[in-house]
């Protein structure tokens, strides 16, 4: 069934406050997590001066305690009231603990927290990759374990804050917790990413007969650059600057996030080849290159390079990815040579 879609009025451009301008949200329950720094301070802000009580789920309570008395002593006097509750989304005994000290119906969710690709892979403490673990896992069990007091809302609305990011990966079935492949932040950062978005859609779709909506909010960033300190663990701040200081020089060799999220080492990036010609100008002479011979199995008749003559930089190397059909596991071969 095709429904029509009204414009919205408002745009990227658009403030928490003009957005939620006119709403009355007295009586309304919202939790917001990561609401101890970043876009998450502005989300308790917003819905705080539209009335609703907001419980700040955060990791850190006591940066968490400091946010919200600074959030009192600024919110006009008929705001929502502020509470402070402990929320260790790496930690599924916090999450549950979390949701099953929830008392009431709950109209809003805002699954704000995250981290943003450590430089190190790190893991939760049932062992998985730390970024999927909270990201994805920690919030999944969050907004299941809350989905009773969301269902008694009776038009409950969740909101799974995503990135652009998730363009740097999907989700990748076979190997989620970077067992078997080399660790990368960024397509580690964009699956979890990916998953939210996912995740939200089947929500949306599932619990759609309890009332509840949810969406996948894509945030805009006011600057370029790197994101900001609520969604880094383990990231100094040599690494959350893009570029030094004015009047100082890059220091050499020492890792720098490009604006785009690449790491760069003590470097920009190549700028693009491609440059327009200029009248009369010629062509450089390209390069022909040979192509490379394809890998054919041993006695198949086919010319190419056999696979059992091809090094893998890597001891352990996935072969068949039928896990990722659900036909079954993937299947691990050890391409360690003599």
């Amino acid at each position: 069934m095709n429904t029509s879609q009204a414009p919205s009025a408002f745009g990227a451009s658009s403030t928490a406050a003009e957005v939620i301008d006119g709403v009355d949200l007295h009586g309304r329950h919202a939790v917001v997590t990561g609401a101890s720094s970043g876009i998450g301070v502005e989300t308790v802000r917003a819905l705080a001066t539209a009335g609703a009580d907001v419980t700040l789920a955060v990791r850190n309570t006591d940066a968490g305690a400091t946010v919200a008395d600074r959030l009192r002593a600024e919110l006009p006097p008929e705001s929502g009231k502020l509470s402070l509750a402990r929320l260790e989304l790496s930690d599924l005994s916090s999450v549950k603990a979390f949701a099953a000290s929830w008392d009431g119906p709950l109209h809003i969710l805002v699954n704000n927290a995250g981290v943003m690709a450590p430089p190190q892979i790190a893991r939760t403490a049932e062992g998985r990759e730390l970024q999927f673990g909270v990201n994805h896992l920690g919030h999944f069990a969050l907004t299941t374990g809350l989905h009773p007091a969301l269902a008694a809302a009776n038009g409950a609305r969740i909101v799974v804050v995503s990135s652009i990011g998730h363009l740097f990966s999907p989700v990748v079935f076979d190997d989620l917790d970077y067992r078997y492949r080399p660790y990368d932040p960024w397509t580690s950062y964009g699956q979890s990413k990916t998953a939210g978005i996912h995740f939200a859609v089947a929500a949306a779709e599932r619990w759609a007969r309890d009332g509840i909506t949810a969406n996948a909010r894509q945030h805009r960033r006011h600057r370029p650059g790197p994101p900001h300190r609520h969604a880094g663990r383990g990231l100094d701040d040599g690494q959350r600057r893009t570029r030094p200081p004015p009047g100082q020089d890059r220091p050499a060799g020492r890792r720098h996030l490009h604006p785009a999220g690449r790491l760069t080492h003590g470097r920009r990036r190549h700028r693009p080849i491609l440059r327009r010609l200029r009248p009369g100008q010629a062509r450089h002479p390209t390069r022909r290159r040979h192509p490379r011979r394809r890998p054919v199995r041993p006695g198949s008749g086919e010319r190419g390079t056999p696979l059992d003559r091809i090094r893998s930089p890597h001891p352990l190397r996935i072969v068949r990815s039928s896990g990722l059909f659900g036909v079954g596991p993937a299947q691990i071969t050890d391409t360690r040579t003599a």
